[in-house]
């Protein structure tokens, strides 16, 4: 299981349908993009000190997932197909979803338009499950 920046951002929130995705997941990834875009966000906050402890406590315990070479070729392909309808941070999130065979806990609906990515998202503590074909 993957988290976006907006999965890691429910996850601090605590929003019940991130927390139930996680639930029974012994390690979850988070890619190095989230993780800095999440650091982005905590130097702007009135509690960078209680926020940054509670990511580096995430981080203790998770697998975090670098971009490599095997990531870039991903990014390649989904981009050839996907270039002119998807965001590029999305797609790097979507290359390293299909790089790991992970799913992604994301509010991130432009995901959905790249085949081949399982998404969770969550709304109004729902749990709404997306899942596209290969590589439309």
């Amino acid at each position: 299981m993957m988290l976006d920046t907006s999965g890691l951002i429910g996850l601090a929130a605590g929003a019940p349908g991130v927390v139930g995705a996680l639930a029974g997941v012994a390690q979850p990834s988070i890619p190095a993009l989230a993780v800095g875009e999440f650091r982005s966000l905590i130097h702007r906050s009135k509690h960078q000190r209680r926020e940054e402890r509670w990511l580096r406590e995430l981080i203790e315990v998770s697998v975090v997932l670098p971009i490599d070479l095997t990531t870039a070729d991903h990014y390649a392909k989904i981009m050839t197909l996907k270039a002119n309808f998807v965001r590029p941070v999305v797609l790097w999130y979507a290359a390293l979803a299909r790089q790991y065979k992970l799913t992604v806990i994301s509010n991130d609906q432009e995901l959905d338009r790249v085949g081949g990515i399982r998404r969770i998202g969550w709304f109004h503590d729902r749990l709404h499950v997306h899942v596209q074909d290969q590589y439309r």
